[in-house]
């Protein structure tokens, strides 16, 4: 059974440096639903070691401060690198490593026209880890093309370089300040924050995925799809593991 195509191999968009995009089938998450998922990946370095040492610009650029702060740190007579404040959710050791060690077992597929339309009629979540701005905009463009919807972010919206992501991506954002400028810049945005609540002069909603509804469940985001840059500015509570929160309040929220 095929789990995964080959999107892009090539060099990031960000610095050049190269990277890996992969398509996975048959999702098991439970916030998104059974949508495609995509990985951007560093080529030739581990996930867990890009995010420890910084290579991890490659895929997520320097924009995002959810990546935390590279130190040196002594260990024994050596110097080692330690990261310090990382707030993202996705941990680079679970999803992101298994995609990468199968990518380099040669278990995935190349992308041509005979596996292409595994990913048509599809919804698709773009950039389950790394940022959508680290690939070439067409790589984006051709999977959407024949889409049933998508969800997408990027934290490189201030970059005028990144502006033809908008009607693909929400801005990512995590303070009042960054989102008023994203909005100004004609950007619809997705803003992480401390309490998840709207802020009126934002013309935000909660995300529908974080609330309960009356069947006491939350609603999947392949049943939402607010989140492809062209409909809703949204609200977010921080989530992810207790660490990672009380992370994000001390290094990032303001």
């Amino acid at each position: 059974m095929h789990t995964g195509i080959i999107l892009y191999d090539g060099p990031s968009k960000i610095n050049r440096d190269p990277i890996i995009v992969i398509a996975t089938f048959d999702s098991g998450n439970k916030k998104t639903g059974d949508m495609i998922q995509t990985w951007i990946l560093p080529k030739l370095v581990h996930p867990v070691s890009a995010v420890n040492t910084g290579y991890d610009e490659c895929i997520c650029s320097n924009k995002c401060n959810l990546r935390g702060t590279i130190i040196k740190q002594k260990a024994g007579k050596d110097w080692a690198l330690k990261n310090v404040g990382r707030s993202c959710y996705v941990i680079a050791g679970f999803a992101p490593t298994n995609v990468w060690n199968k990518y380099h077992r040669n278990k995935y597929l190349a992308l041509n026209s005979t596996t292409k339309h595994f990913l048509d009629h599809q919804y698709v979540r773009i950039g389950s880890f790394g940022d959508p701005s680290a690939v070439p905009v067409k790589i984006w463009q051709d999977l959407l093309k024949y889409s049933k919807g998508w969800t997408s972010y990027t934290s490189n919206w201030k970059s005028g370089h990144y502006r033809y992501l908008k009607n693909i991506c929400q801005a990512s954002t995590n303070n009042i300040k960054d989102t008023i400028l994203a909005q100004k810049n004609g950007w619809r945005t997705f803003r992480v924050s401390s309490t998840g609540l709207p802020e009126k002069y934002l013309n935000e909603i909660i995300c529908p995925a974080s609330v309960i509804n009356n069947n006491r469940k939350k609603i999947q985001c392949i049943n939402c799809l607010l989140c492809n840059g062209q409909k809703r500015n949204v609200v977010i509570k921080v989530h992810g593991t207790p660490s990672k929160i009380a992370t994000f309040q001390k290094f990032v929220h303001k």
